[in-house]
């Protein structure tokens, strides 16, 4: 299992780097029902799109306060015997896990959000969603948003003052050549897909959506039908170059030249 942290839709906004950040924020002032997370409210927009992925509630993805220890996380575990880690994928910093919800709280969606939503009030939560699908996709959401100013000479206050409603945080700041993005963190309660729908009203804003970690199953051996007699590319009793690994690594680089 190959685990990337990329921004879900696939278009030219998206970046396919081990640490995607944006922006967000708005002018809007939130009331506690609009930052209250329901069902309904897993939409972003791409490209004036309106994006609704379905949910998967059999996964949570939480993210903790940075400062607790292996043991903290331990100790919230055993007080939340419904989630179980699952140890199958990593994720950068050791305040990201991904856990299996038990079907006595996930049997329906107000059943799960409602648990969520208790684990969100723990003071030890930085932020806790389901899993996300999107075709063949599945992304994980953390408690950051991805914004970005089509103006890059966008002034710090203004930036401060459209995030003060919802108590955003500016984590880091990305200078590119003709615009200015940000990753702004927001608290647990926040619904960070309806600060992202408000924020895209902007014109100062060219795009305002979630920070997802995308986790996909790459295979790279080939689809010829004589793969399997060229021996010394894969063997059943390994005796091979190990092609297959190889390729989990690399598929190579048209810009490398080889002579024969």
């Amino acid at each position: 299992m190959i685990t990337f942290e990329v921004n879900i839709p696939k278009n030219s906004h998206m970046r396919k780097t081990l640490s995607l950040m944006l922006i967000a924020s708005t002018f809007f002032c939130y009331s506690q029902s609009t930052n209250t997370i329901s069902t309904t409210e897993y939409s972003f927009q791409d490209n004036n799109e309106i994006i609704t992925p379905k949910v998967d509630y059999s996964k949570v993805f939480v993210v903790f306060d940075e400062n607790l220890t292996e043991s903290d996380i331990i100790e919230f575990e055993a007080g939340n015997s419904e989630l179980t880690r699952d140890r199958s994928q990593s994720f950068p910093g050791h305040n990201k896990k991904l856990y299996t919800l038990g079907l006595s709280v996930n049997a329906t969606p107000e059943a799960a959000e409602a648990f969520l939503s208790g684990i969100r009030a723990e003071q030890s939560v930085l932020s806790a969603y389901p899993a996300f699908i999107r075709g063949n996709d599945i992304a994980y959401l953390d408690n950051l948003l991805l914004v970005n100013m089509e103006n890059r000479h966008v002034s710090k206050a203004l930036l401060a003052e459209i995030t003060a409603p919802f108590n955003g945080l500016l984590i880091e700041e990305l200078d590119l050549i003709s615009s200015r993005t940000y990753a702004l963190s927001v608290p647990a309660e926040v619904n960070i897909f309806n600060v992202c729908m408000d924020l895209d009203r902007y014109d100062e804003v060219a795009f305002a959506q979630p920070n997802f970690y995308f986790s996909g199953t790459v295979d790279f051996t080939p689809d010829d039908p004589m793969f399997s007699d060229q021996w010394f590319l894969n063997q059943a009793s390994d005796a091979d170059i190990d092609a297959v690994e190889a390729w989990d690594i690399t598929t190579g680089s048209s810009s490398i030249v080889v002579a024969v």
